[in-house]
């Protein structure tokens, strides 16, 4: 980026500055340029106050213009300050507002207005003059009375202090939602959970800065006019990344920017909506519409601003690199859920188009220079006129240290460099496509968050109805249809079934069903580093994670079956970022990791129709809008159950679905609410109870549809892989406590239920048990995996079975790593025993001249050799962090082919393969299952004093 002053030192000739006052001529249009009437109100039109920010570049460390990233919201630029002028116009009188808080030197952004139009709010950040201590100042709210000229600061000095709080807005109700790194409930989950932690605000996916998520919070009056400190602060969103720029659609609930970032991949930023209590969150647009920038060039969504028309405008940019600024888009979210998909898909015929540029300019987003300058801001005026206040800069490049505008020859020039823009304030008019000048430009300054002092109808007050006993259990029912359903189309998840009715009747044995249990999974927020509130914040380091630092760490809730229709109802734990995950009979995930963090409020209740296909062309379906998920195939009573199905609902009255309830449904929610309505077959149940909505850390299944007054149906054979499977005599731990979760979890799941898995810990002692206590014959897994006498036909020490080692030894290659882990995840070379001593097997080759791409000679020219290992003998890891039926290991025990790359069928045609079924437990295997599909992390408590740190 170029130096802020470069402009003052720089020459313009006449043909490029005649050219240039064409090319603002022509953009001004026909309202004219600064001269004229163009600096008063427009005749007929009402006009209003407005407010902006004014602030110098930001520059760094060798005085280059800072250009801010997206994901970095708590970006400051010194010598910020807000702005008030009574009209939109060039003549109008402009004063300073926060300057007698900031002196000069702090920052001010995020700006809104009261729907009366009488109060700005805003957040505001002072200078930090010792940057070396802490604490560092925050960013606070603001809000200021335009009639009463009077300034206030919304929370105490102390409770301020404790968060960053960005982007506010008026709810209609009086209250403010904003974003805020303070994350009031997540910090109070942590003093509850079964696994201590101390207590502190995560850190995004990235590992950037502390997550911004949604906060609601009271602005109470005073009778003398003052306010009282911002009370009862609420988290209402759960992201691991950050929410961004709320506001308030007409019909009260609240649109938001959601970086979505979970897994690899730096994720995206699309529009969100939930009710003003976190209820009903779901997607509105844009999950696959990122590839619309300039030339298909990856945009993001911000800034959403309700237009008049029921439409919502956004500002569309990169991350980065564009100097903060964007295209304005007009889009359609009553239509269309993304650019090329539209509700109506499944509703009518198509309208369109979905988003489309507000203004006339050539504005590009792919960070090439933009002819039409760049928008930074954009707020759209609620008085019938169709006109934007808006932030833009226009377009200059550097060419051989000649300032020249966006035009040709100069935009094709490959020396041409693009200046920073000098953001100024313009009025848009929609109706023309014209614009005027507002604010005009200043040197080294920008001028952003611009806003309009005008009154605009309150939107609806929008309150969510909620079940009070789950909210005061702090639960909340998660309620799918069918597992089964992918986008409105019946999938079988490889089974033999062909439709859902097929599935969920006596054609097929439970074993026969792909889907049975489903698992909740927990993200678990990561430590900043730099923490200013924990003692000793931990600096973790790569070997702490495992084989993919970015799938972060997680927790296992619980597990709950699924029934035959593929359909499930389960309490999960309100307030937390969880994602859900459909497994086969062996407890191991199907299908990729969940991309989205779900969340439920205490006492909430979500219903969906069930699971989202990524095709391999054209667009993905809509993912969780409600209003636009196709026709649910499990419509309930709609599915044709056949009189030969073993629980025959026609013979069992008490369990007849009803006004299309699910079986999930019908087992939860009706035995729920009345058990002696389900007698006969609660009967038949022993191990669990068919009547609670409560998941279980183990993993059980007993048939409760099979009825038991028809003793010719044999009930389907039952699955138990538990934890205390894996306690005392021929287990792995000495204790239930010893377990990756509780005791207290293992007999009576609650809400603070964890399953936390660390490698060592826990995953290890598999390795290492005496197998012969309980299967004769069958030694610990070390006890041919490892370096040592183990093949009685080959007298003194063997290379590892499998050249696998799996001993505890400290791995030669990573020594914050056991051996195992290195050898269970990476690729390793094939070795030997020579001599006594382990040694890779070698091979000679010829040393390659990296430029000429020819062997090298020596002085006989001979060609110069090296001995490298042999890639042929290098085996393959038999573990992978996508998951247990991505694992070769698993295949090998269970005696199933899955989806690991590696062939089991073609590896038993080894005449020395050994045949590894019987040699681990189904509990066991089940605990490596559940920790290879969370990612097979070497830790996943981020305050474990042994996970490894920089």
């Amino acid at each position: 980026m170029k130096k802020a002053d470069n402009r003052q030192l720089l020459s313009i000739d006449f043909p490029t500055l005649i050219a240039l006052m064409l090319v603002l001529a022509l953009l001004s249009g026909c309202q004219g340029g600064a001269g004229g009437e163009a600096t008063g109100p427009d005749p007929g039109i009402i006009d209003y106050p407005i407010a902006y920010v004014k602030r110098p570049y930001a520059l760094d460390a060798n005085d280059e213009v800072v250009d801010q990233d997206l994901r970095d919201p708590l970006y400051f630029a010194e010598g910020g300050d807000l702005y008030l002028r009574d009209w939109s116009s060039l003549s109008a009188n402009e004063i300073n507002i926060t300057r007698s808080v900031t002196g000069g030197q702090g920052d001010v952004k995020d700006v809104d207005v009261s729907y009366d139009g009488n109060r700005l709010v805003f957040s505001l950040r002072l200078f930090d003059d010792n940057p070396n201590t802490p604490p560092t100042p925050r960013w606070n709210l603001y809000e200021y009375d335009i009639p009463a000229k009077r300034l206030t600061k919304l929370m105490s000095d102390n409770i301020a202090e404790l968060g960053d709080d960005l982007d506010p807005h008026y709810l209609p109700d009086g209250r403010i939602v904003f974003t805020s790194d303070r994350q009031v409930q997540s910090k109070s989950i942590l003093t509850t959970e079964n696994v201590l932690k101390p207590i502190f605000s995560s850190v995004d996916e990235d590992e950037g800065t502390k997550a911004l998520v949604l906060h609601v919070g009271d602005v109470i009056e005073q009778q003398n006019g003052n306010f009282m400190p911002l009370s009862g602060i609420k988290q209402i969103s759960f992201n691991q990344s950050h929410d961004l720029d709320p506001v308030v659609l007409s019909n009260g609930e609240i649109l938001f920017t959601r970086w979505e970032n979970a897994g690899p991949g730096g994720g995206a930023m699309h529009l969100y909506k939930m009710k003003p209590d976190g209820t009903d969150l779901q997607l509105v647009y844009g999950g696959n519409s990122h590839d619309t920038g300039t030339n298909g060039s990856t945009i993001q969504f911000m800034q959403p601003r309700p237009m008049s028309n029921g439409r919502v405008m956004a500002l569309i940019k990169p991350f980065t690199d564009t100097f903060d600024g964007g295209d304005i888009v007009e889009i359609d979210v009553g239509t269309y859920i993304d650019n090329d998909q539209a509700l109506a898909f499944y509703q009518g015929s198509l309208t369109g188009p979905a988003q489309r540029p507000v203004t006339v300019n050539t504005i590009l987003t792919d960070g090439s220079p933009s002819p039409g300058g760049r928008y930074s801001a954009a707020y759209p005026l609620q008085d019938g006129t169709n006109r934007i206040l808006v932030s833009k800069s226009f377009c200059n490049l550097l060419v051989n240290t000649v300032e020249r505008p966006c035009i040709e020859p100069y935009i094709s020039d490959p020396t041409a460099e693009e200046l920073p823009p000098e953001y100024s304030i313009w009025m848009y008019d929609m109706n023309g496509d014209s614009e005027k000048p507002v604010v005009t430009t200043e040197d080294g300054l920008v001028m952003t968050d611009v806003v309009v002092a005008q009154s605009r109808p309150f939107p609806t007050v929008n309150i969510s109805t909620i079940d009070t006993s789950l909210e005061s259990e702090g639960v909340g029912i998660l309620h799918i249809k069918s597992v089964y359903d992918f986008d409105g189309t019946f999938s079988s998840l490889g089974g033999p079934a062909t439709d859902l009715t097929s599935m969920a009747t006596s054609g097929f044995a439970a074993d026969d069903r792909p889907a049975r249990f489903l698992r909740l999974v927990k993200a678990v927020g990561l430590p900043d580093e730099d923490d200013e509130n924990l003692a000793d914040p931990p600096d973790l380091a790569n070997e702490a994670f495992g084989r993919i630092r970015s799938l972060g760490m997680r927790e296992i809730l619980g597990y709950t079956p699924i029934e035959p229709d593929g359909s499930v109802m389960v309490k999960v734990p309100g307030d937390m970022a969880f994602s859900i995950e459909v497994l086969d009979k062996y407890g191991q995930r199907i299908g990729p990791r969940h991309g989205n963090w779900l969340q439920l409020r205490p006492g909430e209740t979500r219903h969906c129709s069930g699971c989202h296909v990524v095709p391999t062309t054209g667009t993905p379906l809509p993912h969780g809008r409600i209003d636009a998920e196709a026709q649910p195939v499990n419509l309930g009573a709609g599915i044709s159950l056949p009189a030969n199905f073993p629980s025959d609902l026609s013979t069992m009255p008490e369990l007849a679905a009803l006004g299309g309830e699910t079986m999930a449904q019908v087992r939860y929610g009706r035995c729920y609410l009345d058990p002696t309505s389900c007698t006969n077959v609660l009967a038949s149940v022993t191990t669990t109870d068919p009547s609670s909505l409560s998941p279980t850390v183990d993993i059980l299944y007993e048939d409760f549809w099979t009825d038991p007054t028809a003793p010719s149906v044999a009930a389907n054979t039952p699955l138990s892989y538990t934890y205390a499977d894996l306690v005392g005599v021929g287990g792995i731990y000495g204790s239930p406590d010893d377990a990756p979760t509780s005791g207290d979890c293992q007999t009576n799941w609650q809400p603070n239920c964890r399953i936390m898995i660390n490698y060592v810990e826990h995953i290890q002692p598999l390795w290492e048990k005496d197998r012969d206590l309980v299967t004769p014959d069958i030694q610990a897994c070390t006890s041919c995996h490892s370096f040592t006498d183990w093949d009685p036909s080959n007298p003194g020490d063997d290379v590892p079975a499998g050249q696998l080692d799996l001993t505890s030894n400290v791995s030669d290659e990573e020594a914050d790593h056991l051996e195992s882990y290195r050898e269970l995840f990476f690729p390793d070379d094939g070795q030997i025993v020579n001599g006594g001593v382990l040694e890779d097997i070698l091979i000679e080759v010829p040393v390659i001249d990296p430029i000429t791409n020819l062997p090298v000679l020596d002085a006989n020219d001979d060609p110069v050799t090296q001995l490298i290992p042999d890639p042929s003998e290098q085996r393959q890891p038999t573990m992978s962090a996508n998951g247990a039926r991505a694992s070769f290991f698993m295949e090998k025990m269970w005696g199933e082919d899955f989806n690991a790359p590696r062939s089991l069928a073609q590896d038993t045609l080894d005449p020395n393969y050994v045949d590894h079924k019987t040699f681990m437990t189904p509990s066991e295997l089940r605990l490596v299952a559940e920790w290879l599909d969370i990612g097979g992390q070497y830790f996943n408590n981020p305050f474990d004093p042994a996970a490894p740190e920089n």
